[in-house]
């Protein structure tokens, strides 16, 4: 019997096309959302974490200091005081390489013999052992040297901290592995004395790798780290990217999930059909005694063959899908947290095989409700069809208790926090409300609409209006599946309308200099490049400057428990631009006159700081701490970071650097003609940044539009899934009343 149960379904489906295609459809276009989403973010996160891997090495350790960096005579003391470990020392600088196009590079200083201890197969080595036969030799990755059109033993113009510099290429290196090639990529390497000598940085090291066997030469070499220092183990780092993306990566799982859900309701809507168009049948089997499981496994073997042939689709858009969100993705995780290139898709089996699961499971879990209901009820009431309009009818009122207790718990969700986590579980809740209150939603609009047709419509839309409640079983599967889209559609735009005209207020009055010029950096949202001395002073003495504003920005500590530091000077035209949200601005500028700090609304968040608090501040030349004197508004970005006055930074750290200057001009001052003076006049073959207000806020936006455009990519799909589910139980419900209509 079971087989011949079977058979049927296999036959009703086959004349059903349309129903079946539309079911199979709606997974598919849900979990394509999910493994695109899922597949792109997971190849970002493991190129990144490739390439610091293959730069570290056999590296366990890294040891670092403040922004001026570890003196060269502390690897000499470490590696005399401990022959149990291996050190490589290693000095890196961001440089711009002058060729058929200006290429962004690391420039690296390492030692021939220490590379091949520490570093082994992670970067190829042949090449390092000839690194110091010249004081001018570099070398760089095959593709960087194509792509910057130099041939072995030519000069090559390198833009370094805004002055030029040149070196010949010596030779060109070929990684060993995939990974080592995505690291070399962006790389270029020579002799550490060499890089020294070029960047001006004499005696001066970036980091130096260290390889620790065992806990015990780990611990003792804690105890002898000198003053400001700070070893983190390499895997911090190689996670660096994931952790700080979480909550960005977090929220489209939870977008792209709902669709997933929303897809759900299409295969609920199939299943209900498909009960309910062979209600005769199954009442004779229930007549001939088929009990309610070969029932219940009927209709489930049904949505089983529906979630694997949507899986399959799924798993296949997916992966189109995730080629196009890659490229867009790794931008926005370049552009928000740090550089992320050369990535390539990473499927494996195992992540297949459980996403295929997990379509399967939403499958199964939108025929359950079908399932039980062709399985539990009479096989005399199986054979009517008003079983399940007198049954949705009858759900009504308990739906709509459980919808306010849905919407209750929403509400209490979001009391009182601020943290992502409640923030999603209130969302989900809201479309469980909506999807349990659409049927009380649909009768009360159904009886509505029915009065406004007695008092002002004709017999057909009387009929039309008692048809929706009479069919509530269809209608409000459809109303809840539209709904819940619509909201979700409704939900997204308003939220990044609003963060468009917060960013927008923000950019109003913080973004205040009518010119800003900055050193390059490879991602977006971090200052922490060096503009040549005599370019500020040139842009200082510029005609029409009535006040400037100077930036230098450095990371302090580690991956894990670093912070990011401005030392900003800030005239009074560039401090009226600050909002606070904690703390009185004329108490609050003069604290940090005198040598507190202002932190950024997001990092007091993620640090839970007040003003009055006291901050650590890594890396200092001595032990440094600094009070809280106010925490202000700020989007540039979701890490925040600290505010420092430039006289107390030079306190903490000998860096007298500058990353970036705002020109405040005098009234009536032409921003654009100051933006082109810089670029022909004071650093006419700089590569710098240079822009005007205006064209620093398209920049931004541009930024923030590319931040959500995978977002809105979701919403549209979430969009389409809801329709294929409206359509799809509008048209069952037209099938079967066609001999009514007729």
């Amino acid at each position: 019997m079971i087989r011949y149960l079977e058979l049927a379904s296999l036959r009703w489906l086959l004349r059903h096309r349309w129903q079946l295609a539309a079911a199979v459809l709606g997974i598919a276009l849900g979990l394509a959302c999910v493994v695109g989403i899922e597949l792109a973010a997971k190849s970002a996160l493991a190129s990144f974490e490739r390439q610091t891997r293959a730069l570290a090495g056999r590296a366990t350790h890294t040891l670092t200091s403040g922004p001026d960096g570890l003196d060269e005579r502390e690897y000499a003391r470490l590696v005399r005081g401990f022959p149990e470990l291996d050190f490589a020392p290693l000095l890196e600088r961001e440089v711009r390489a002058r060729g058929a196009e200006l290429v962004p590079l690391v420039l690296t200083g390492v030692d021939a013999l220490a590379e091949a201890r520490v570093r082994g197969d992670g970067l190829p080595t042949i090449a390092f052992g000839d690194l110091s036969r010249a004081a001018d030799a570099i070398w760089l990755a095959r593709a960087t040297a194509e792509k910057l059109g130099i041939a072995v033993g030519e000069p090559l113009v390198l833009e370094i901290d805004g002055r030029d510099a040149t070196a010949r290429l010596a030779g060109v290196l070929d990684a060993p592995h995939a990974a080592a090639e995505s690291a070399l990529r962006g790389r270029a390497f020579a002799d550490l004395a060499t890089v020294q000598e070029l960047c001006g940085a004499r005696g001066r090291l970036s980091r130096i790798d260290v390889i620790a066997p065992s806990p015990d030469a780990l611990a003792r070499l804690e105890e002898s780290l000198p003053t400001g220092s700070a070893l983190e183990a390499v895997s911090a780092r190689a996670g660096e990217l994931e952790r700080m993306s979480r909550a960005m990566r977090f929220n489209l799982r939870a977008l792209a999930l709902l669709a997933l859900f929303v897809g759900a309701f299409l295969v609920y809507d199939t299943s209900t059909f498909s009960v309910v168009q062979r209600r005769e049948l199954f009442g004779r089997m229930r007549a001939l005694g088929a009990d309610r499981a070969t029932l219940f496994a009927t209709v489930a073997h049904e949505a089983l063959w529906i979630g694997l042939a949507g899986s399959t689709l799924g798993l296949l858009l997916g992966v189109a899908v995730a080629h196009m969100l890659v490229a867009p993705l790794a931008q926005t995780l370049t552009d928000l947290y740090a550089p992320v290139s050369q990535v390539e898709l990473d499927v494996s089996p195992a992540f297949l095989a459980g996403a295929a699961a997990l379509g399967v499971l939403a499958t199964l879990l939108g025929a359950l409700l079908p399932a039980w209901e062709a399985a539990g009820s009479p096989p005399r009431q199986v054979l009517a069809r008003s079983f399940f309009e007198a049954r949705a009818r009858g759900v009504v009122a308990p739906l709509a208790v459980l919808a306010g207790l849905f919407a209750l718990l929403a509400s209490g969700l979001l009391a009182g926090t601020d943290t992502l986590l409640p923030a999603l579980l209130a969302v989900f809740a809201v479309f469980a409300a909506a999807g349990c209150g659409a049927p009380a939603a649909t009768v009360l609009a159904a009886r509505l609409a029915a009065r406004a047709a007695v008092a002002f419509g004709g017999t057909l839309e009387r009929i039309a209006a008692r048809s929706v409640e009479a069919a509530l079983s269809r209608t409000a599967v459809a109303v809840a599946a539209l709904a819940g889209a619509l909201g979700a559609s409704l939900a997204m735009g308003t939220m990044v309308s609003s963060l468009r005209g917060t960013l927008s207020a923000w950019l109003e009055s913080a973004v205040s200099a009518d010119v800003f010029v900055w050193a390059p950096h490879r991602s977006a949202s971090r200052s922490d490049g060096t503009l040549d001395p005599e370019l500020v002073a040139k842009l200082r003495a510029l005609d029409g400057v009535e006040q400037v504003a100077t930036t230098r920005g450095v990371a302090l500590g580690g991956a894990v428990d670093g912070l990011f530091v401005v030392a900003s000077e800030q005239p009074p035209r560039s401090r009226a631009g600050f909002r606070f949200v904690d703390g009185e601005p004329e108490r609050a500028w003069a604290d940090f006159d005198a040598g507190a700090v202002l932190v950024s609304e997001a990092f007091a968040r993620a640090r839970s700081l007040a003003v009055g608090d006291v901050l650590a501040i890594p890396g200092a030349r001595a032990s440094a701490s600094a009070r809280v004197a106010g925490v202000f508004q700020d989007y540039a970005t979701d890490r925040g970071y600290v505010l420092v006055a430039r006289a107390t930074y030079q306190r903490w750290f000998d860096d007298s650097a500058t990353s970036g200057v705002g020109l405040f001009l005098a009234s009536g001052g032409d921003s654009e003609a100051v933006v082109a003076r810089i670029r022909s006049e004071v650093a006419p073959a700089r590569s710098i940044g240079v822009q005007s207000n205006a064209s620093l806020r398209a920049a931004t936006y541009a930024v923030f539009d590319r931040t959500f455009a995978v977002a809105r990519a979701l919403e549209i799909f979430a969009a389409l899934i809801a329709a294929l589910a409206c359509v799809s139980s509008l048209a069952a419900l037209e099938f079967e009343r066609e001999r009514e209509l007729a």
